[in-house]
């Protein structure tokens, strides 16, 4: 079918003899209907007309530009060729990509026919096993088998497992099931880590680069064996969460990196792949419409400036894109891992932005985004990049059959407006939020919503627009400025090229640095500052009653959270002292007598009694020896128990515990003296599980379940009618704070089918709404607290990112389901 026409003007002879043709023709080979589909700018292909009406449609209005464009005229009798017979099979094409991991691009297997002696000479072993692994991948993948081969088949399932999303636990199953319809002889592998291993040969894997856990470096290159980072002094390797010992091997933190300069050269190792990379060069818009990148002002600054790359068209343009994500695709799960994509601009508009043409190179982990950090994980992608543009990389390009030095080019970076700030460095809120106008920025603080924003846009107007002039529709001024300059690249790099970035989070200081040190410029507001919360002086400056400390107390609308208490405020001292938590009419404490706030509970001393030792007693701060104050100790498990009598010691959190940080809300506790010798310690240690373990021994204890005492030790029950109820609950409790409701005792059994027991725990009151984890209980199950481990290393029902195995669950609330739980 001719289509040379639909190109001419529409008042040209030629064009209305062409589209007479295609219509009269086209209603032939569609067996002369009285209506056919009108592929004019109108009607596009979704109605029918008349065959007249048609033409008439074609000559007046013209082809729909989509339509025009395609090859396949399917709508009007066009039969779509069969690519099929011109295109390798499937399995060969990635037998072809796998041999790109080895092969250079000569033809190996002619010049070992023809010099049948010089093949003999000597390899290196590194040849000798891959050729191994070649020879074995072209194995049929059973006797006899006349389509699949081991790679095809293995090529397959893989992708049916990545676009179907499948777990790799299902994929086992499926494979092993495969394996055993196959008859006996087949070479399927049997599991995805076997799938791996195969595939990780032919350079399919990834690079594993272990990474300091604040974010400082990368353990490569020179800091390749070290085993601290030199700047935060932190270890390279993972510590065990309950007795705080290194395991030596197991990473912190770990980046993995997909080399791109393999990816390349199976690029062009694919015929038809190395054909499409070659599009932009001969498929530039001529009439001034932008259909691609290729007809941006960038791009044709890029061929100006640099003749030579844009004389090979092989050569490829990038584009990099990044952003955080969730993995667990869990809403109210904070944690952030940032994948790093590369866009390929060479192929056309339909192909470049297809998921199988764009390369992830980066995998940053969380479980906080990297901000200004993010230059150290892109370092290994940068290196490669920079080879490609100055040295290049020989490539062997199977379209036309020759060896050539590949180049490539970031050419653009995309990203919304805050990922912007993190690829950038640049400020994208605040006082100088514009990337574009900098400290120019023009901003104003709302003092009662408490936010910046940002006015005079008016100045980018002509002067004489009319809008400049209307005060009443903007902020009640008229506008009379220009807009700042646009910087150039030179301007910016005179101005950042002194500047020194320290990569990593932000060392402890021992004093905060004052206002008063800070320059004019780097002033922020009190919702940018970050706050030093370790003060050397803790200032009284009120006194209130105490109300309530459970994180789903509501003052006003909003819960208090963690580590919150809520206060009435009875008396001030300090009335320009501001508030934890403003209001809208209320900022300081002085305006809050009389009415409930919210205030940190570490900020909080708890005065019992009228007489009571303590002084400048708050969970922030320490005792001293000579100071440790007399209290009962009650069980954590039943709020209504007491347990053991001995003295509060510390409550830093930052003091450790049996190799343990002590954390917020708990004190280190000495006992002196024990009630229930079998009462359960808050967090076991090894050999160390009950109450009489642990006599004159310092244990960590919550804050909520102790009581403190003024003189001699009391009776367990005396104790119990004088002490307030605890002015914190555990923070996966679901019953009221007064609640006796005993947990019962039980055995956990495998959640994976057996009736094997593997822990030993207790059992809270629940109901479905309530969350474990962040993650709602739901129907048919309970929240176990695990005290006793059985089988370490089996898997809980529900992991997560701390917990994975029973071991990690011991002295934690867990999900379980309730036909697995056996009550002793």
């Amino acid at each position: 079918m001719d289509k040379s026409w639909v190109w001419l003007p529409r008042n040209s002879i030629e064009y209305e003899k062409g589209a007479t043709t295609f219509v009269y023709s086209s209603a032939r080979s569609l067996g002369d209907p009285k209506e056919m589909f009108c592929p004019c700018k109108d009607c596009r292909n979704l109605c029918h007309q008349p065959v007249e009406r048609v033409l008439e449609h074609l000559v007046i209005k013209g082809m729909d530009q989509k339509y025009k464009r395609n090859e396949c005229w399917s709508k009007h009798g066009d039969i779509r060729t069969d690519k099929s017979d011109a295109e390798p099979r499937r399995e060969f094409e990635a037998f072809d990509l796998i041999r790109t991991a080895f092969y250079d691009g000569e033809d190996h297997s002619d010049s070992q026919n023809q010099n049948g002696d010089d093949s003999q000479e000597a390899e290196t072993k590194e040849e000798s096993d891959f050729r191994k692994k070649l020879k074995e991948a072209e194995t049929p993948l059973y006797f006899g088998c006349p389509k699949y081969t081991k790679v095809s088949a293995i090529m397959g399932l893989y992708r049916i497992k990545v676009k179907s999303g499948m777990s790799e636990n299902y994929f086992d199953q499926l494979l092993s099931l495969v394996h055993d319809m196959l008859p006996g002889e087949n070479v399927l592998p049997k599991s995805t880590n076997e799938i791996k291993k195969f595939l990780k040969v032919f350079g399919f894997g990834y690079e594993t680069i272990h990474a300091c856990k604040n974010d400082c470096i990368l353990y490569r290159k020179e800091y390749e064996l070290k085993d601290s980072c030199p700047r935060c002094s932190a270890s390279r390797w993972e510590r065990d969460k309950h007795t705080g010992e290194e395991k030596k091997g197991i990473p912190a933190k770990v980046l993995r990196y997909f080399p791109i300069k393999d990816r390349f050269r199976r690029m062009f190792r694919s015929k038809k792949m190395a054909e499409d990379l070659r599009w932009h060069f001969n498929n530039a818009s001529e009439d001034g419409t932008m259909r691609h990148p290729v007809d941006s002002l960038a791009w044709a600054q890029v061929n100006n400036k640099w003749p030579e790359f844009a004389a090979e068209p092989r050569n490829l343009r990038l584009g990099l894109s990044t952003d955080g994500m969730n993995p667990f695709s869990i809403q109210n799960t904070k944690y952030s891992t940032w994948p790093v994509l590369l866009v390929n601009y060479n192929m056309a508009p339909t192909m470049c932005m297809k998921a199988e043409n764009i390369m992830l190179t980066l995998l940053i982990p969380g479980p906080t985004a990297p901000s200004n950090n993010i230059d150290v994980y892109l370092a290994p992608l940068i290196d490669d990049l920079k080879d490609l543009w100055s040295e290049g990389i020989q490539v062997y390009d199977s379209f036309l059959k020759e060896n050539f030095t590949l180049k490539a080019m970031l050419l653009w970076s995309i990203s919304d407006y805050p990922a912007l700030g993190t690829l950038a460095g640049c400020k994208v809120k605040g006082k100088q939020a514009c990337n574009v106008c900098g400290k120019d920025t023009p901003f104003k603080w709302l003092k009662f919503s408490r936010k910046h924003v940002y006015l005079s846009n008016r100045k980018r107007l002509s002067p004489g627009h009319h809008y400049r002039r209307r005060r009443g529709w903007f902020d009640n001024t008229i506008e009379e400025g220009t807009p700042s300059r646009i910087q150039t690249g030179e301007e910016i790099f005179e101005i950042l090229k002194d500047f020194r970035n320290d990569f990593g989070r932000p060392l402890e200081r021992k004093s905060k640095r004052k206002r008063t040190d800070l320059e004019e410029d780097d002033m922020v507001s009190q919702d940018e500052y970050d706050e030093d919360t370790d003060q050397e002086d803790d200032v009284v400056v009120g006194e209130g009653e105490f109300c309530s400390a459970e994180q789903w107390y509501k003052i006003g609308r909003i819960p208090l959270g963690r580590h919150a208490a809520a206060v009435i405020v009875k008396s001030v001292s300090d009335e320009t002292a501001s508030l934890w938590r403003p209001t809208p009419s209320v900022f300081l404490l002085g305006g809050a007598l009389g009415t409930k706030i919210a205030w940190p509970f570490d900020k909080i001393i708890l005065d019992n009694d009228a007489d009571s030792p303590i002084e400048n007693k708050t969970a922030g701060s320490s005792a001293t020896d000579g100071s440790h104050t007399k209290i009962l100790i009650i069980d954590w498990n039943l709020a209504d128990s007491v347990v053991a009598e001995g003295r509060l010691c510390l409550t830093d959190k930052d003091e450790m515990v049996n190799n343990m940080p002590l954390g917020h809300s708990a004190g280190i506790v000495n006992v002196e003296k024990v009630f229930n010798k079998n009462a359960y310690l808050w967090r076991p240690s090894p050999g160390k599980f009950l109450m009489k373990d642990v006599l004159h021994e310092n244990i960590a204890w919550p804050l909520q379940s102790i009581q403190f005492v003024n003189s001699s030790p009391r009776n367990e029950s005396a104790a119990a009618d004088k002490r307030p109820s605890p002015p914190l609950s555990l923070s996966n409790s679901t019953g009221s704070t007064g609640s006796k409701s005993v947990k019962k005792k039980c055995i956990l059994l495998d959640c994976k089918n057996s009736r094997e027991k593997v822990a030993e725990g207790r059992v809270c009151p629940s109901n479905p709404s309530d969350t474990v984890h962040h993650m709602p209980l739901g129907a048919n199950a309970s929240k176990v607290w695990v005290e006793v481990s059985k089988v370490g290393d089996a898997a809980v029902w529900r992991p997560n990112s701390e917990i994975q195995t029973i071991a990690d669950a011991v002295g934690s609330m867990v999900a379980w389901p309730n036909d697995k739980i056996m009550f002793v």
